[in-house]
Parts: C-alpha cells; sequence; structure tokens
C-alpha cells in the first residue's frame, strides 16, 4: 500500500516527500530548511499521503514516515542525507528547539556543533531526561570527550547518578580558567 501512494506520485513530489521524511513533523520552518515547496503538505494530503495535522503543521503516519526513511537510505548518498539533517537542525535551533537540533547533528555527525548545542541544555536537562543527555555524550567520537563541555556534563551526569568520586574527577580533569 506505501509503495503503491509513492509509486503514483509526480517524480518531484515523491522525492520531496522521501527528503522530508528526516523531520519528525513539518511545519513551515522545517519544509522551508529542506529547500522544499512551501505547499508540500497541500499536495500530499491531495495526493492521497497519509498525514496527521497538528496545530502547526503535520507529520506522516510512522509506518508511512519509516517507509520513506527506508527509500531516503536507498536513493541518497551518506552525505546528502547528512546536509539534509544539517539543514534541518540550524533551522531547529534557530528556532530554539535545540534537543531536536542536536539529534540532527548528531545523525548528520555534526559533533562539534551538537556538544556546543548540549553545553547550555546540560544542567536542566541532566535531572529532567538524563537518560537523553545520556544517549547524546555517547554518541561522540573518543576525541570529543576530553572537551571541557563533555567532561562537566558528564560530571554532572555522574554526580546525579550518586558517583560523585568520579565526577569529581572529571571535574578536576577540567582546564583551570
Amino acid at each position: 500500500r506505501q509503495a503503491q501512494v509513492l509509486d503514483r506520485l509526480e517524480p518531484e513530489l515523491r522525492d520531496a516527500l522521501i527528503d522530508s521524511s528526516v523531520a519528525d513533523s513539518l511545519d513551515s520552518a522545517a519544509i522551508e530548511a529542506l529547500g522544499l515547496r512551501a505547499d508540500l503538505l497541500e499536495q500530499a494530503e491531495r495526493s492521497g499521503v497519509p498525514l496527521r495535522r497538528r496545530e502547526k503543521g503535520a507529520s506522516y503516519h510512522s509506518l508511512f514516515r519509516d517507509f520513506l526513511r527506508d527509500r531516503l537510505l536507498e536513493r541518497w548518498t551518506e552525505e546528502e542525507r547528512a546536509s539534509l539533517h544539517v539543514q534541518l537542525a540550524e533551522s531547529l535551533a534557530a528556532t530554539g528547539a535545540q534537543p531536536e537540533a542536536i539529534d540532527h547533528w548528531l545523525v548528520a555527525r555534526h559533533f562539534e556543533e551538537a556538544l556546543a548545542a548540549i553545553g547550555p541544555l546540560g544542567a536542566g536537562l541532566v535531572r529532567t531526561s538524563p537518560e537523553t543527555v545520556t544517549r547524546w555524550l555517547d554518541a561522540m567520537p573518543s576525541e570529543l570527550r576530553g572537551a571541557p563541555d563533555y567532561l562537566f556534563i558528564r560530571a554532572q551526569l555522574m554526580w546525579g547518578a550518586g558517583e560523585h568520586q568520579g565526577a569529581l574527577g572529571r571535574l578536576l580533569a577540567l582546564p583551570r580558567l
């Protein structure tokens, strides 16, 4: 069924839907960031694409989004996919959606940008979403694991988990100001 929906679309719309699948939800800012037509959602809806309308924008039905993401992997190179994620990350960051931007920078392997975005959020998210922050830090390559932001946030996670000695070790490894 999903292949039938996609196959009957015009190639330009089909490619736009595939590109747009990098976003979990689509609003005008995400559509613009990805360089897609402003009327993408309306075109998709008229063509029978399963959309879930939201207050601001829409999202694909999860099965259809997964299908589109499989096509994205088949059709575009790693560099092309990374470029889409970076475009979306920059737009999300500009609108204050830092956690979502971080996820896209990590997928694109733009680790420095992701770490820079984690820094200001670290203290708050360490308390409310330690699993998310841990996942982000675990995705960092070894060459960034000595960076001050990385060490400081990792120490906060350790402190919150009751690993006080390990946290102090991380803090002592920070460069002196």
